[in-house]
């Protein structure tokens, strides 16, 4: 247990940056006993962003920093209370698989992406991916197999065609999200995978008593700091079906 503490100690900042998936496959006992050395960076997360929806005022979070990142777009539609309605313009997502919930796996879904964007940024000559947020989180449950993924945005002003893992070597897959409604559900405290899938539980009891039908196969997990911070802002996100 402190051996990966430590371990986790001493990543570079850009792991921290780009990579919250410890905050939700990595437990939280595993990495409790770190002293608190790195320093906390905003992430902005959020499930799509585009240009298709009609103009229209966007809905801003106060825990997003626009000066700082390239924001979702999306607008409230309702609250429930208990969780929210969001619609969100069309986005693209450059996305990689996460092999196990260790940090080494973490690290090489990180290592993938990052190659892929610099492959991109010289081929087009532009930047793909460059103060883009979120990362997004998912976790799916693939003939009874629990699968991960790691998806940074791309940047709204590059189209990038799909692409998916059928091709032997393929490490990366683009995606392409279109117009769409997301229930979310908010949650504080120090984010872990036992507290996503319990709030998960907690967002699809919500959307049955309320009679939504959404995608029961999968959820992503969205956190707005670094692990270290003194405060969390935490979603689960559910696509409605």
């Amino acid at each position: 247990m402190f051996f990966v503490a430590c371990r986790l100690c001493f990543l570079p900042n850009w792991f921290w940056e780009r990579t919250q998936l410890h905050l939700w496959l990595v437990p939280v006992t595993s990495i409790s006993m770190a002293p608190a050395l790195v320093p906390s960076l905003p992430l902005l997360l959020a499930l799509l962003l585009g240009s298709s929806l009609s103009a229209q005022a966007w809905t801003q979070l106060d825990y997003c920093e626009p000066q700082n990142h390239i924001c979702p777009m999306f607008t409230l539609t309702q609250d429930h209370v208990v969780f929210e309605e969001r619609l969100y313009a069309q986005t693209q997502w450059i996305c990689s698989r996460v092999l196990g919930t260790g940090s080494s796996d973490v690290m090489a879904a990180v290592e993938n992406l990052k190659a892929f964007i610099q492959q991109k940024n010289q081929e087009l000559g532009t930047d793909v991916n460059s103060d883009a947020w979120p990362v997004l989180i998912s976790e799916r449950d693939q003939d009874g197999e629990v699968q991960y993924e790691m998806c940074w945005m791309v940047l709204p002003h590059v189209t990038l065609p799909n692409t998916d893992y059928s091709n032997p070597g393929v490490l990366v897959r683009v995606d392409t999200v279109p117009q769409g409604t997301v229930y979310v559900r908010r949650f504080g405290g120090t984010p872990s995978i036992a507290e996503a899938r319990a709030n998960a539980v907690g967002l699809r009891q919500d959307l049955d008593q309320a009679g939504i039908s959404y995608k029961k196969d999968f959820f992503y997990g969205a956190g707005y700091e670094g692990f270290f911070s003194l405060f969390h802002h935490n979603e689960i996100w559910i696509q409605a079906a």
